[in-house]
């Protein structure tokens, strides 16, 4: 239910981006109603259009005091390594580095594990 419901806001914001124009008050309901239906407490949404900022806004509180801006600050925790993976994958489709080929401490040389095989082996 929480995925669908995911989904579900991720499309009608894509599709109320790719409007004329970007209906502030219907983005904002549509937020809203995503997450009480999630029990979100808070997030902030930030949305790019043409590479270019359309809307930028928190919603609900970060605590029972503060509310969510969009200068909050959000631990992501172990989600740093499925950013750092796909960025790697994007250097890997242009051709700029290689899974199998690249040695990590090619562009990270203070990178090192005790084994210094291990080391020299490590490839993205």
């Amino acid at each position: 239910m929480l995925l669908r419901s995911i989904i579900t806001t991720i499309l009608s914001l894509s599709a109320a981006v790719e409007s004329a124009s970007l209906n502030k008050p219907e983005l904002r309901a549509t937020i809203e109603r995503a997450m009480s239906r999630c029990g979100v407490p808070g997030m902030a949404i930030a949305v790019l259009h043409k590479n270019e900022l359309v809307f930028a806004e928190g919603f609900g509180k970060r605590n029972k005091d503060d509310p969510y801006t969009v200068e909050t600050v959000q631990p992501i925790g172990s989600l740093t390594k499925a950013f750092t993976a796909t960025a790697i994958g994007e250097l890997v489709a242009e051709g700029k580095v290689d899974w199998d080929t690249t040695p990590v401490n090619k562009y990270l040389p203070e990178f090192k594990f005790k084994d210094p095989i291990l080391t020299s082996q490590l490839t993205f």
